[in-house]
């Protein structure tokens, strides 16, 4: 694309990245393809030194194709190597595990889905919006877009949605969230949502429903800007990090067991977001004003122990609290679903302003005495750092580290709700989920609610935790052949994109937490050893604790990549 390159560089910002060389993380993601750009790019497909396809495409693996190449409508699929640039337009593109392009990657109106070691040479850009594309004596052409002449009032992304929420759980049973979802067209685009929130654990009544409310308009200049508002009722997870809202909800739904634990979540919040177009940098700066409270544990329907009780919800800070987060993200991971080389970085501290938080009155049992409402300090500091390093060590195999530390800056207890705990698949899979909790669940409590006793626990968890990850990693190499006798498997083209790439692993964990909050405790450092193997994102594991008196072996299967 070096014609585009020239002539495109003082009308498009994404474009005149494209100047200098850089490596396959960096990647550009706009919206839509400005008309002197789109003429440029059918240009460069209709050159005639310019390999053309239409329709599905596959370059095998061990094949050399020496481009430009350029696809229209349809899928690429890359197992080879293309040296020189690739343009796709109204399609996709797929680059196999071996798959190489030397040049550039122009996507327009579609998706790249990118192989674990696949490589790019040059810079990656992807639009959203597709181009109105036509045929003239065997030549692409571009057609007007009929939606530009339409009144003001058109709107090019409303749409009614109609989703599941974060997940089916012992609170809410599944949260159903449905109402208009609107993006507007242009460079710049507004997004404004408005959805309510029916739980089906409460019959999807009116006097249950929870709301997300937000508008957000995105900015330009050099860095991307997305200002926004959000107003919400919600039922929020105490600590999302280690699983996958589909890994909890199969665990509730299937097994009877929640691996989080909640809070209800109201208020309003104001954020202005940062995406910088020459690094893999984004930054977030978040105002928040918010009423938490516990929430109530339901008996939503499961297929597995019914019979059984629910763990109950520790109870929190109740009352008003008002805070202001910033958060700092770099990742130039070569393929951040999953990586084999790169860094990531997540950094954030959240500052309480002020409020009014108490821990409600409780009796640690049914017959001692009640203990007044504790206050809850609302000027805490809460920090977390979660750094990974992925590094390749041969071409089938590579090493990833990780450190996770969250917790207070001040040494301030914190509000139960911003603690956090270790144990179980998604840290320490040796040991049983909460089993580093700074003692909270040591002692359950009782609180009185109308004439009846709720146990419940009087925090979440440590008020700082530290964790550490280690994994080394190998992929198996073997053909698997499923095609007819006496066909190339390579000249099917319409087999599913699944991945089943085998792997083994070995990995190492050890984490720890610290308490400074009254009636809790420092624990003690536990660790872990392990091994598995892969089917793709799909895992099956052992672990085997170090420490600790229950030293059994754990096998438990993920759904996703442990980091």
């Amino acid at each position: 694309m070096r014609r585009i390159r020239r002539s495109g560089a003082l009308t498009l910002t994404g474009i005149a990245l494209l100047g200098a060389p850089l490596g396959a993380q960096q990647t550009v993601h706009e919206v839509e393809l400005p008309t002197g750009m789109a003429q440029e790019v059918v240009a460069f497909v209709n050159d005639p030194a310019t390999l053309r396809f239409e329709g599905d495409a596959l370059i095998p693996r061990g094949r050399t194709v020496e481009g430009p190449l350029a696809l229209v409508g349809g899928i690429l699929t890359v197992d080879g190597e293309v040296r020189g640039d690739v343009v796709v337009l109204n399609g996709d593109l797929i680059l196999g595990d071996e798959g190489v392009v030397t040049g550039d990657v122009l996507v327009v109106g579609g998706s790249l889905t990118r192989g674990t070691s696949s490589r790019v040479g040059g810079l990656v850009t992807l639009y959203a919006r597709g181009l109105p594309l036509g045929q003239e004596d065997g030549r692409l052409v571009l057609r007007e877009d009929r939606r530009r002449d339409r009144p003001a009032l058109y709107i090019g992304g409303s749409r009614l949605s109609i989703r599941a929420g974060t997940g089916y759980n012992r609170v809410e049973g599944l949260p159903i969230l449905l109402g208009p979802v609107i993006n507007t067209g242009g460079r710049y685009p507004l997004r404004f949502d408005a959805l309510a929130t029916f739980r089906t654990q409460s019959g999807l009544s009116l006097d249950d429903m929870g709301y997300w409310i937000r508008l957000e308009q995105a900015l330009g200049g050099g860095p991307r800007f997305r200002l926004g508002a959000a107003a919400y009722s919600e039922v929020q997870a105490m600590e999302g990090r280690g699983v996958a809202d589909l890994e909890s909800s199969l665990a509730t739904l299937l097994f009877h067991r929640d691996l989080r634990d909640y809070f209800q979540n109201e208020g309003w919040q104001a954020y202005l977001d940062m995406t910088a177009l020459e690094a893999p940098v984004t930054a977030r700066l978040t105002y928040r004003l918010e009423d938490h409270y516990e929430v109530a544990v339901g008996d939503p329907w499961t297929l597995l122990r019914r019979d059984s009780e629910w763990r109950p919800n520790p109870l929190v800070g109740r009352g008003t609290l008002s805070s202001l987060e910033a958060e700092l993200e770099v990742d130039n991971r070569n393929n951040p679903e999953n990586p084999s080389d790169g860094w990531y970085l997540n950094a954030s501290i959240r500052r309480g302003l002020d409020g009014d938080l108490e821990i409600p009155s409780y009796r640690q049992s049914p017959t001692g005495p009640e203990l007044a409402p504790t206050p809850v300090s609302t000027s805490s500091t809460l920090a977390t750092l979660d750094l990974r390093r992925h590094a390749r060590v041969d071409p089938v195999s590579d090493l990833r580290l990780r450190v996770l530390i969250s917790g207070a800056l001040d040494r301030k207890p914190l509000p139960p709700q911003w603690q956090s705990a270790l144990g179980g698949e998604g840290s320490l899979p040796g040991y049983p989920r909460f089993s580093l909790d700074c003692g909270a669940r040591s002692q359950p409590v009782l609180v009185t609610e109308g004439e009846r006793d709720r146990t419940t626990y009087p925090f979440y968890g440590c008020d700082r935790t530290a964790l550490f990850q280690a994994e080394y990693r190998g992929e198996l190499s073997f053909d698997l052949d499923l095609s007819p006798d006496g066909e190339s498997w390579d000249s099917w083209s319409w087999w599913p994109n699944v991945d089943l790439t085998v792997a083994w692993l070995v990995f190492l964990d050890a984490g720890r937490g610290w308490s400074f909050t009254p009636g809790g405790a420092d624990t003690e450092t536990l660790a872990d050893v392990g091994a598995g193997f892969l089917l793709g994102k799909l895992g099956f594991y052992w672990a085997y604790p170090l420490n600790g008196e229950d030293r059994d072996v754990n096998f438990f299967v993920r759904l996703q990549y442990r980091f």
